[in-house]
């Protein structure tokens, strides 16, 4: 070790021993270090009922998940951070927490702040000068709801808080919040959220928000909200981030009156995720919902959960080139036109639009209980139960679209030769088709640049050397859950890889495979994962003695009972790296067929066979053991005899001795 290592090693086993040591509390349980020059005493989730005595020196005292009924009073007055959330204090006195002048971060979220209140009291944290971050969030369920809408913060509840940048809050129904915060507040994000509280906010109007005249960020997830009216964010000129989600009273209807105010701000994130009726008619996603969208600089847009079966013809003319990304997950969507019109959509990089939801496709009427819930009937249950694309059609991707996410939508790809093609001009590299009804997997054209693929689950009962004949950059391919079996096994399976040069990845797992062809993978020396789990695999006949970059096979879950010699040549050609087998749940046997097998298994130098321990073998008289006695060097094996059975058992093939079993195998 060099002197400079040394004096290093040395350094870092005296700062150990400082920080081992460390102390800042009277609670001996609490834990104290040191992060970004400050010295944290962390007391979480030690069931006190008492705060503990903390050193002056303390800056950032973590006391949440406790079981303390008031702030604490002698805590050190030069804190900059606190976090007592989650435990039970209730009406907090102004007076205790003005003692803190020097807090910028402070979370008194999920305790009981509101038992016996109507009103937050007026300029309670007037003396918090230097509070950049306030988080009061409350979960307290003693309250019920219908009194919890009538709550609301008094005139000058947040009066003083010059610094204040982040607050997150309950939406009271009494919402207040021009007499609540002094107009010159410096609010840039705002967070009303059932995630972070309860919230009851009914209506946003013209003046709900005026008073915020530096916000950047407003969240208001799952607010009860039941209308916005036109004008609510239009002065919010700073605004960057909106998110009205969950709120599944508004509907797709509501949509015309926030895009029209967010082409007067700076908006760059959209999110309206779940504001239709969750069981209500699928919808047509028209122009007139974001036409006004087309005026901003939007780079993100989120339309998911919302039931929408069709995009209207030409919708895409009218958003913003600058978006990058888009997320229409979670809706029931149908072929259109809209498929071919993603050249308008010049710097999309990403859109996903799979089905990640338990829900069926089938319509169970609207929710006639909503006043604002849809009742037009737009797309019949019939329309919406497979989407079936019609032959000889080229779409056209986004030029830089990089990933595509259409999983789950029970697309239909009849079996026509050469019937799809993306056109040449794009970036595509992700594609994920997973969840679909891809019976065949054809010649798709324009797809060169793809390096992962997901068609995963798709029926799908054939595959050509044509297949992937466009896609020579292909790094991932997850070809698990179909119906391969019966085409891989035939001898023109030889060349179904043949353009994958550069794959590492591949996933062949429950495919009701019972045996490969000889030659499938000859083509594949770049290999690395090779994935062949849950199928009917009886024999290794597949040559592997090309692939010398593999680093790991799965064969678990078949019906292997041994290798033979020339599987075993197959694995034992010499690597890069060690490789890694997985056989584990095979039926092997304990028998002297099986023998030179074993003791391949077990004396394997350059593999590892995950699990091995566990692996069982059987007997021929049914009789299962653990292969994790297997000794290839103990005296008995010298001897024609070998050590694989713990039970006492007896018949021609084997004895038990001396708290053993042993195979009786001549000429091994």
């Amino acid at each position: 070790m060099s002197l400079i290592a040394t004096l290093l090693f040395c350094v870092y086993l005296t700062f150990l021993k400082q920080t081992l040591q460390l102390s800042c509390s009277s609670e001996p349980n609490c834990r104290c270090y040191f992060y970004r020059g400050m010295l944290i005493a962390d007391c979480n989730s030690l069931n006190l009922t008492h705060s503990p005595r903390f050193y002056l020196n303390i800056r950032w005292i973590l006391l949440y998940n406790n079981r303390l009924t008031e702030i604490p009073t002698d805590m050190p007055q030069e804190i900059v951070k606190l976090d007592i959330s989650d435990n039970n204090i209730r009406n907090p006195k102004k007076v205790v927490l003005s003692r803190y002048r020097h807090l910028q971060w402070l979370n008194i979220g999920y305790n009981c702040l509101w038992a016996g209140h109507r009103e937050w009291p007026s300029r309670f944290f007037e003396n918090l000068k230097k509070l950049d971050t306030l988080l009061m969030n409350d979960k307290c369920f003693e309250i019920p709801d219908s009194r919890l809408k009538e709550m609301k913060y008094s005139n000058g509840s947040f009066y003083g808080l010059s610094s204040l940048r982040h607050i997150e809050m309950n939406g009271l129904g009494g919402h207040n919040f021009v007499d609540a915060f002094e107009k010159n507040n410096s609010v840039e994000v705002l967070v009303l959220s059932i995630q972070s509280g309860r919230c009851f906010l009914k209506s946003i109007e013209n003046d709900t928000f005026y008073v915020f005249k530096q916000l950047k960020k407003l969240t208001l997830l799952n607010c009860e909200i039941k209308y916005i009216e036109k004008g609510a964010f239009r002065h919010l000129y700073n605004l960057v981030y909106l998110d009205v989600s969950e709120n599944r009273d508004l509907t797709l209807s509501v949509l015309p009156n926030i895009t029209y105010d967010l082409q007067y701000t700076k908006i760059h994130t959209f999110t309206a995720n779940s504001l239709h009726c969750k069981n209500g008619l699928s919808l047509i996603l028209r122009i007139s919902h974001i036409e006004y969208l087309r005026n901003t600089l939007l780079r993100e847009l989120s339309l998911g959960d919302n039931r929408i079966g069709i995009i209207e013809h030409r919708l895409t003319e009218y958003l913003p080139k600058s978006l990058t990304y888009i997320n229409i997950k979670n809706n029931p969507l149908i072929y259109g036109e809209y498929i071919f019109e993603g050249d308008f959509l010049s710097n999309l990089e990403r859109l996903d639009s799979d089905r990640t939801n338990k829900e069926t496709f089938h319509e169970l009427g609207c929710n006639y209980n909503s006043n604002s819930c849809n009742k037009e009937k737009e797309i019949t249950v019939e329309e919406t139960e497979y989407k079936e694309s019609p032959p000889f059609n080229f779409y056209q991707l986004p030029p830089k679209l990089k990933s595509l996410s259409i999983a789950n939508q029970k697309i239909f790809l009849p079996l026509i030769d050469n019937a799809y093609g993306f056109r040449s001009k794009n970036s595509l590299k992700h594609l994920h088709v997973q969840g679909n009804l891809i019976y065949d997997i054809q010649y798709f054209s324009g797809l060169w640049r793809l390096e992962y693929v997901d068609l995963s689950n798709n029926f799908c009962f054939n595959i050509t050397k044509q297949s992937f004949r466009n896609m020579s950059n292909l790094l991932f391919l997850n070809l698990s859950r179909n119906l391969l079996g019966k085409e891989l096994k035939r001898q023109s399976a030889e060349h179904v890889f043949d353009h994958l040069h550069g794959l590492k990845v591949l996933d062949l797992s429950y495919n009701w495979i019972n045996l490969l062809y000889k030659d499938v993978f000859v083509s594949m020396s770049n290999i690395e994962h090779l994935n062949l789990s849950n199928n009917e695999i009886g024999s290794v006949t597949f040559d592997l003695s090309a692939a010398l970059k593999l680093r790991s096979i799965d064969l678990s879950s078949n019906k292997i009972v041994m290798l033979d010699s020339k599987a075993m040549d197959f694995l034992d050609a010499l690597r890069e790296k060690q490789l890694s087998i997985q056989m584990s749940n095979n039926p092997l046997q304990c028998t002297c067929q099986s023998l030179k097998f074993l003791k391949w298994m077990k004396a394997s130098l350059n593999k590892h066979f995950v699990g091995r321990d566990d692996y069982t073998c059987t007997f021929t008289d049914g009789k299962k053991i653990e292969l994790a006695p297997l000794r290839p060097d103990n005296y008995f094996f010298r001897a024609s005899m070998y050590v694989i059975y713990n039970n006492y058992s007896h018949n021609n093939h084997y004895f038990t001795g001396h708290n053993h079993s042993y195979i009786i195998c001549n000429n091994v």
